[in-house]
């Protein structure tokens, strides 16, 4: 659906090179809600004005549905750009407009009917919950309102691709929360593949499948959403990840343990079903080792829950082998702690 395949962009500005991409290679399938992450000033921006020809690479290819972006005609750029709809931060609504003539503004560009144009702002009002406020103008809204307008008129004209710059960063959590299933709900109903950039690892947990994080114009993480959040790899990650997800002992109680050959200290994940099967009681009661638990924490991630547990052991070595092995059978990662 969209690839970028070895994508740099070097800008040049009053006599300063900046390198805002290294070397991006990404590839984004069709139906994918994809999270792109990463502090400001990170690259996610320019490598999304990269995808909608806004920007062209300074090196690399950009490829869209099979098609090289740099190879289209402008007439071929225009129809492309018709298949990407784009929700911003700030709304970008036409003040002076009501909200049913914000929603048919590119329709009326693209010269459909005007009873095409009516069925169609109907039907997206309806869809985005604000067929009431078809007469409201965008001083009448509250901020999700305003961002349900915006994402209205981002599909109007029936894109494949919903490119989401920053689409929650000024809504409260709870409009934030409203909006995500919204914008869930639009990618199934109307099989939309959304690339969605964002500094709020929350964002990503909510309706993500898929995430690349980025630093300084590179990837430095990309993958499952489940996958990232349970083993983060790169300390930028790791971060982003532990602003939710908390997998560590507090620094009150890290000190290592006395005798470091009977006692052992591991941090166990579980994943999904494993999480409410009692397989420590299990281990305990076959192994008979000393437990005790230092730390334990729950979270969703893609409807799928994930565990964190932080645990002493103590015995001789053979038979805390055996019950981690056991609790590696039962599907737990187990990653001891030195």
């Amino acid at each position: 659906m969209i690839e970028l395949q070895g994508v740099d962009k070097v800008f040049q500005r009053k006599g300063k090179t900046t390198q805002a991409l290294n070397n991006i290679n990404l590839k984004i399938e069709q139906g994918d809600i994809y999270g792109i992450i990463g502090y400001s000033g990170a690259g996610k921006s320019t490598l999304v004005r990269l995808i909608n020809a806004l920007e062209a690479p300074t090196s690399g290819r950009v490829v869209v549905k099979g098609q090289v972006i740099g190879d289209f005609n402008p007439k071929q750029l225009r129809e492309m750009k018709k298949d990407i709809g784009m929700i911003f931060q700030g709304f970008n609504l036409l003040e002076s407009k009501t909200v049913w003539k914000n929603v048919a503004i590119p329709l009326i560009l693209a010269g459909k009917s005007k009873a095409f144009i009516s069925e169609r702002v109907n039907e997206l009002l309806e869809v985005v919950g604000l067929a009431e406020r078809a007469g409201s103008y965008p001083a009448e809204l509250s901020g999700g309102q305003k961002q349900r307008v915006g994402i209205a008129r981002a599909l109007a004209t029936n894109p494949s691709i919903l490119l989401c710059d920053e689409a929650t960063s000024a809504l409260d959590p709870q409009t934030t929360a409203q909006i995500l299933v919204l914008l869930k709900r639009i990618s199934q109903q109307f099989n939309v593949t959304l690339v969605v950039i964002t500094h709020e690892m929350s964002v990503i947990q909510k309706i993500c499948n898929k995430v690349a994080v980025m630093e300084n114009g590179c990837i430095v993480e990309h993958g499952n959403v489940l996958d990232v959040f349970g083993q983060p790899k790169h300390a930028t990650t790791l971060n982003f990840v532990r602003t939710l997800v908390h997998d560590s002992l507090p620094e009150s109680i890290d000190s290592p343990p006395v005798d470091t050959h009977r006692v052992r200290r591991y941090r166990l994940e579980f994943l999904g079903e494993t999480a409410g099967q009692p397989v420590i009681y299990q281990m305990v009661k076959t192994y008979a080792v000393e437990f005790n638990i230092l730390f334990a924490s729950m979270s969703e991630v893609q409807e799928t829950v994930l565990g964190f547990m932080i645990i002493q052991l103590t015995g001789d070595a053979a038979l805390l082998h055996n019950a981690i092995g056991y609790l590696q059978s039962c599907g737990v990662r187990v990653e001891e702690l030195h």
